[in-house]
């Protein structure tokens, strides 16, 4: 069972950076929104942590909700309808931060990931507002628990009545997404950043310049559309 931590104690948004930070230790997208390289070795470690820092600081600013399960074996961001994490305050708040401990060049690139996929979520999305789940991962050593489906519960079933979307950064996850009723959009239903930047793993250092690919998914309502509480 998933709990819902809130957002405002810092052992806890400690705990979730922690999680979510060993979750995605050499994840596509954000190897390629680091600037990564191979040679850069065991340093890129340090930039990695403080983008995790810097994305659930932003999360909990914009008031949207951490949920844990299994003493933080899993965890999950959640933003409730009407909230965005690029949204002018967010950016003055955090935008320095963001550029002192990760660079000009990743900053411009967190800043731009919302016109890859904002486009998108207008076409599907036609201005309903909807839940989205910002990041969500489990620990390496505990994945194949059933963590994922706990943390979305609650959403799949507020989803009974609004919208979920997300987006997939890797293929593995996608097709968990599917077997809770997240499908992939039929007309725009990849996008790829960088590319002729970085290879299909994020690395702008590899041998190819294919870039990486993100799934945009949506979940319809499947009950009535009531309020969006």
């Amino acid at each position: 069972m998933a709990n819902n931590v809130g957002h405002t104690d810092e052992t806890v948004k400690e705990k979730i950076i922690e999680t979510l930070r060993r979750s995605f230790l050499d994840d596509a997208a954000i190897n390629y929104l680091l600037n990564r390289t191979h040679a850069e070795g065991d340093a890129f470690y340090t930039r990695h942590k403080q983008m995790f820092i810097v994305n659930v600081g932003l999360h909990t600013y914009n008031t949207g909700d951490c949920y844990e399960v299994a003493d933080y074996q899993a965890a999950a961001l959640w933003l409730p309808p009407g909230k965005k994490l690029d949204n002018p305050i967010a950016a003055l708040r955090y935008g320095p931060t963001i550029f002192w401990h990760l660079g000009y060049r990743s900053m411009m690139k967190m800043l731009d990931y919302s016109s890859y996929v904002d486009p998108v979520k207008a076409k599907y999305l036609k201005g309903r507002p909807y839940y989205y789940c910002f990041i969500v991962g489990t620990l390496p050593e505990h994945r194949g628990k059933g963590h994922c489906k706990a943390l979305f519960k609650e959403h799949l079933e507020k989803g009974d009545r609004l919208p979920l979307w997300l987006e997939a950064t890797s293929e593995n996850s996608r097709d968990i997404y599917k077997k809770m009723g997240f499908e992939l959009l039929k007309v725009l239903e990849t996008v790829v950043m960088g590319v002729g930047q970085v290879d299909g793993e994020g690395y702008s250092d590899g041998e190819t310049k294919e870039g990486v690919t993100l799934w945009c998914m949506l979940r319809e309502p499947r009950g009535e559309k009531t309020n969006n509480k």
